[in-house]
């Protein structure tokens, strides 16, 4: 066993001790959020030597296999491996595993791959996964639930204009930004304002020439405003190194998404502008980014 994982699994002892609840039960999904930012700060400094990493976490039961599979998902989405992001993300989903070890893991494996076969254009699979997964938001109480229940009913409503539902897609573009809005008002939180961010972020990366010039503001001036929100909540928040990331990340991708649709409805300067303000950050020179 590695120095790292000794030293792990005594930092995230001590998380348990300290999450310990009245009637004595541990704290979950504090002890795997702990455990996950050690996963990602590897992932940032060297993303190859994080498989080798969840491999330990693994072989040394500090970690289910599906709870491992979610980790090497994420690694493979940094090393921009699409397919492998998939695999993993869908065996991590097999089953009720996920959800009943770590719900915050199952929803956002379910987001993320939803995502993944929406991109690729597999729509009827990108709808099962969301909607499974938004359908067991609706009678959980847990706040991780209700913090990925937004970007779920995005992905449905991604799914439903793709498949050319227009009338019920815009209907949950609205109820998944409401959700959204009244979340962010109850929980100042970076990681809460991160979520928000992206769900805006999504519905303008999605946009092509065909989208009215009116629609197209209207979510560009969403997404700008929930950058803004991010980037205060950064303010008021000491940021770790992964958050740090996440928060450079989020506005090289908004300026390359503004400067995509800026592209398509002929708005060039303001294109260039936003593409040159992307290549300046230190995303656009990472694997995920180029």
């Amino acid at each position: 066993m590695t120095k790292r994982i000794i030293f792990l699994i005594i930092t995230v002892g001590l998380c348990f001790l300290t999450a310990c609840q009245e009637d004595d039960m541990y704290d979950k999904d504090l002890f795997y959020r702990t455990l996950s930012d050690h996963v990602q700060e590897v992932c940032i400094t060297n993303p190859e030597s994080n498989f080798a990493y969840i491999d330990s976490l693994e072989d040394n039961n500090v970690i289910t296999p599906e709870i491992g599979d979610y980790f090497r998902a994420n690694t493979h989405y940094v090393l921009n491996n699409l397919r492998a992001v998939e695999y993993y993300n869908k065996r991590a989903l097999n089953g009720n595993e996920l959800y009943n070890e770590w719900r915050r893991a199952y929803y956002v494996a379910s987001r993320n791959l939803a995502n993944n076969l929406n991109w690729k254009g597999d729509y009827e699979g990108s709808l099962e996964y969301a909607t499974r997964a938004y359908e067991k938001t609706i009678d959980d109480t847990a706040f991780v639930a209700k913090l990925n229940a937004p970007g779920l009913l995005l992905q449905i409503a991604l799914c439903q204009k793709s498949l050319g539902n227009n009338t019920e897609s815009y209907k949950n573009f609205e109820r998944s930004y409401q959700q959204d809005c009244n979340m962010v008002m109850n929980d100042t939180s970076f990681n809460t304002h991160y979520y928000f961010f992206q769900n805006t972020l999504a519905v303008v990366a999605r946009m092509d020439s065909l989208t009215s010039k009116s629609m197209v503001e209207l979510w560009i001036c969403r997404s700008e405003d929930a950058a803004a929100q991010l980037f205060n909540a950064g303010q008021l928040h000491p940021l770790g190194v992964v958050d740090q990331d996440l928060l450079e990340r989020a506005i090289a991708q908004l300026n390359v998404s503004k400067a995509r649709i800026q592209m398509l409805l002929g708005q060039t300067d303001e294109a260039e502008k936003n593409y040159q303000k992307f290549l300046e950050s230190t995303y656009a020179n990472s694997i995920a980014g180029i």
